[in-house]
């Protein structure tokens, strides 16, 4: 069996508890099409909520925020979590993009009504961690295909 296709075997049959043994070969590949396909957003989206779960677990979701302010991604996530019925986790993704890139807060003159919504937006991730796993689980497989052809014709991240 190729190895692509017993990581796919590995998210069918996992629970969330299992989550982390494949996330960072889907992470890895999905920036490898990213790199061949960069219009690819269900891509660009797992790649943001696993950032948006892991940095709020590590650093406080204000941190990843802040890295990513302007980039296409955020909306993105948006958007594609309302197009999946994801209406909760939408508004919670969008309640913490500000313009955290703008020069008129020189890199640390947050506003702390920010900081603050950060701290709401972490609370929710921490109680719904098994949610945003589900998603990027399903994102995994609804595009399975997708993302068998596209690895098969770049470099083939996995064989």
């Amino acid at each position: 069996m190729q190895e692509i296709e017993k990581l796919f075997e590995t998210v069918e049959k996992s629970t969330e508890n299992e989550y982390y043994s494949y996330d960072a070969d889907f992470f890895h590949l999905f920036e490898n099409i990213l790199k061949n396909a960069p219009d690819c957003t269900f891509a660009r989206v797992y790649i943001m909520l696993d950032n948006w779960l892991g940095i709020s677990m590590r650093d406080g979701v204000w941190t990843f925020y802040e890295s990513f302010a302007g980039n296409r991604g955020l909306k993105d996530t948006v958007d594609y979590l309302n197009y999946i019925g994801e209406k909760q986790m939408a508004v919670v993704f969008a309640y913490g993009i500000h313009p955290y890139n703008d020069k008129e807060f020189d890199g640390l003159h947050y506003p702390l009504e920010w900081i603050d919504d950060s701290d709401e937006i972490d609370d929710w991730i921490s109680a719904n961690e098994n949610k945003i796993i589900n998603v990027q689980k399903n994102i995994i497989l609804s595009n399975k295909e997708i993302i068998k052809s596209i690895n098969s014709k770049t470099k083939g991240f996995f064989k």
